[in-house]
């Protein structure tokens, strides 16, 4: 949850909502819509899934 650490509590950031969730064995997703102090909105999102990430972290191994 990469996303949900940097913005919580950031200065720059008047507000966040989750838009959607959704959880497996392994993994998550979720889309956020952050609002800015400055008024502009971003709209977020962040996947992760366990076995995908440890198939990438064997493929970039160096040997």
């Amino acid at each position: 949850m990469l996303i949900l650490k940097l913005i919580n509590g950031a200065d720059f950031v008047a507000s966040y909502e989750v838009l959607d969730y959704k959880q497996w064995s392994g993994g998550f997703y979720y889309k956020l819509s952050i609002v800015f102090k400055d008024s502009s909105v971003l709209f977020a999102r962040e996947y992760v899934d366990e076995l995908q990430h440890h198939r990438i972290k064997r493929t970039n191994r160096i040997n």
